[in-house]
């Protein structure tokens, strides 16, 4: 799953819901999160039909955002199927996560909703909202895809030690740009992946993270995911409730531009979200790049001030701390 937003002012918590805030009025420090997120690990599994929990044989399709991707006749006709729970999961999200942004806005600042169909198969729902009073860009995403990967994806997931068959392979991927759940038990996992190679920096200070899950069964996998996407509303609203109006001043602004560059470089060069959406035909490149932000910065050289907070920030991104057994 995955979705993505991008706010006024950078108070994050990583690894399950990528977040830039802006413009509120907070100190631009970055925190990573634990429990805010649905994404950058795209669920994926063969296509197979597959019994799990009985989903809603009755659907109120009025509480999306948009129509369902798939026709909501043949939603009602599979409700065991493990598409048909997928589909259904990211959708009711979704709506839950753009109704609680959008409350925390003024009555101006809305989504704009766009529904989009793939030519191979599926398509998806792209709800992004820009230059909000409280949020500079948010975005939750999602995506029911299906048809053949390509050479390039199938090469991916065999470098990630998967065994996959020569040819061809089948595929459906129900994704939501959001961000993933929140345990310990993924926290290296998270400070591996979310790791910027040429910078020899993480992304954030800690989270979770999970990709290509398919342990101990589907069925548990999809609980597992089902519980990380409803961590996201009440682990991360009250955090933005708390902080959007913190004051912050020029300096703060500036590294937190400096940080989303951070962010551009990984989500650009090594996030294995992007380039599965990139490799994907019929890919739709607006959605793709959707969570990259307005407004980013480099600087050459660029080095805080020894003993800052963001000094210590940069500290613990190039050393990873066990938060949870540190003291």
């Amino acid at each position: 799953m995955a979705a993505r937003t991008i706010f006024k002012k950078w108070k994050k918590f990583h690894g399950i819901l990528y977040n830039h805030l802006t413009r509120s009025h907070s100190k631009g420090m970055t925190l990573t999160f634990l429990g805010t997120g649905v994404a950058t690990g795209i669920v994926l599994y063969n296509v197979s039909s597959s019994k799990v929990i009985a989903a809603q044989t009755i659907l109120n399709v009025s509480n999306f955002m948009a129509q369902p991707i798939t026709s909501v006749d043949k939603l009602q006709k599979n409700p065991d199927d493990m598409k048909t729970k997928m589909e259904l999961l990211i959708l009711k999200i979704q709506a839950d996560f753009c109704k609680q942004l959008e409350s925390l806005e003024d009555d101006n600042s809305h989504f704009k909703v766009d529904r989009w169909a793939r030519a191979e198969g599926g398509g998806g729902i792209t709800c992004v909202l820009q230059n909000g009073t409280v949020f500079e860009k948010a975005g939750v995403n999602i995506s029911v895809v299906s048809g053949l990967l390509p050479p390039g994806a199938i090469q991916q997931m065999r470098a990630r030690g998967k065994q996959i068959d020569e040819g061809s392979l089948p595929f459906f991927a129900a994704g939501m740009v959001q961000f993933n759940g929140g345990l310990e038990v993924f926290k290296k996992w998270c400070d591996d992946y979310f790791y910027i190679n040429h910078r020899g920096e993480c992304r954030g200070v800690g989270g979770i993270f999970f990709d290509d899950l398919d342990i101990p069964s589907q069925n548990e996998a999809f609980l597992f995911v089902k519980s990380c996407a409803e961590a996201v509303i009440p682990s991360y609203i009250p955090l933005v409730k708390l902080h959007k109006n913190d004051g912050y001043g020029y300096a703060e602004r500036q590294w937190q531009l400096l940080r989303r560059g951070r962010y551009v470089e990984f989500n650009l060069i090594y996030d294995r979200g992007t380039k599965f959406g990139l490799y994907t035909p019929g890919a739709r490149y607006e959605s793709i790049l959707m969570s990259l932000p307005l407004n980013a910065k480099w600087e050459y050289m660029h080095e805080p001030n020894p003993n800052s907070e963001e000094a210590k920030l940069v500290e613990v991104l190039k050393n990873p701390k066990d938060w949870l057994n540190s003291t």
